[in-house]
């Protein structure tokens, strides 16, 4: 009977010692999760500013593509207003050429 409590002893001291080696191992898998989730909310909150930064450009780019627009019409009026200009000052000078000959 002391080798058959020698055994059940060595046993529980095995047992107490996987015991402990799996509550470390649960500690150090806990630990894994736990800096697995926080890289997960680290990713996501860098997914929403950059879906943020993203919808800013989008906003800033149709702002300039108006802007571009709204520009390029207001050249093309001041090329309209400049070829009037010039019209009217060839017409000018053609009656001024007229007035003049009738004088003569």
């Amino acid at each position: 009977t002391a080798d058959k409590w020698e055994q059940m002893a060595e046993i529980k001291i095995e047992v107490v010692r996987r015991e402990k080696e799996v509550n470390l191992a649960q500690a150090h898998t806990k630990r894994e999760i736990q800096g697995v989730l926080r890289q997960q909310a680290e990713l996501k909150e860098e997914k929403e500013a950059f879906a943020k930064e993203k919808e800013m450009f989008e906003e800033q780019r149709a702002l300039s593509t108006a802007e571009m627009k709204r520009l390029q019409r207001e050249q093309a009026e001041l090329k309209e207003k400049e070829q009037a200009f010039l019209d009217d000052r060839a017409r000018l000078a053609e009656e001024k050429a007229s007035f003049a000959k009738e004088l003569n």
